[in-house]
């Protein structure tokens, strides 16, 4: 049986929440102060900052010998500085930092949630989900190894960081808009948007070689990825930039 793209998607968010909630108790953190996470707590996952109520920045950080599933939202904060992260939900204005580790089941954000990640590992899961945007969430990728697909729709952006971008194996220059190279189809359910690969080197050196979506609503694109350079070759630029001009001066004597 053919499951539509809407169905897999509360799917999505139900497999998230079940790997944080299952096998045993969830652990709520409201408290905004700075957890350690460095065992292997099989036994449940963590809530940090749940609900609408009081913005508290509770955080907490994944280290090595650590191993949970986690749901965030409402300004809190969770960072993977090693270890593994069974899965993750991040929501309303949640910010995700991942430095090292693993993240075992691809990365779901809504609600304006916001993820930095420039190492570690995020695997695709069983429906090939690397990392899923919605309702302005952002995430900006600058290294770490990413399988699986990128899905982006309800406004929400990614940012690449690095070089030697390309789009269905035609090059891309940074800062153009993807878009003008992907392929504009029918998705699946009566949603349009664009699809492609896109393929290139991250700022830490990692390869990309991931599927995209970016759904599209009425003729209006609901999201897009953009490319931006690695710092270093902005700085060679502007390097390369006042050589120049010293020469063309010291040429004007």
């Amino acid at each position: 049986m053919l499951i539509s793209r809407k169905l897999k998607i509360l799917l999505l968010i139900m497999l998230c929440l079940i790997a944080v909630e299952s096998q045993g108790t969830t652990i709520t953190l409201n408290d905004g102060q700075h957890h350690i996470v460095d065992y292997n707590y099989n036994t449940g996952g963590f809530w940090v900052d749940r609900g609408d109520g009081e913005i508290l920045g509770t955080t907490l950080e994944i280290v090595q010998g650590g191993k949970c599933g986690v749901a965030v939202g409402n300004m809190g904060k969770v960072i993977l500085a090693e270890g593994v992260l069974t899965g993750i939900y991040a929501e309303h204005n949640s910010f995700v930092t991942f430095l090292s580790g693993t993240l075992d089941d691809g990365y779901f954000g809504v609600g304006n949630s916001h993820l930095e990640m420039s190492g570690g590992i995020i695997t695709g899961d069983s429906y090939s989900r690397g990392i899923w945007l919605r309702n302005y969430s952002t995430a900006t990728i600058s290294g770490g190894m990413l399988s699986g697909d990128f899905m982006l729709r309800d406004s929400s952006a990614l940012t690449l960081v690095g070089s030697d971008f390309a789009i269905n194996g035609v090059s891309v220059s940074l800062y153009e808009d993807i878009k003008d190279y992907a392929t504009y189809e029918h998705i699946s359910d009566g949603i349009y948007g664009y699809t492609g690969t896109i393929t290139g080197t991250l700022a830490d050196g990692s390869s990309l070689n991931n599927y995209f979506e970016i759904w599209d609503n009425g003729g209006v694109s609901n999201g897009n990825i953009y490319l931006i350079p690695e710092p270093c070759s902005v700085l060679l630029l502007g390097f390369g930039v006042l050589i120049l001009r010293k020469r063309k001066m010291c040429g004007n004597r």
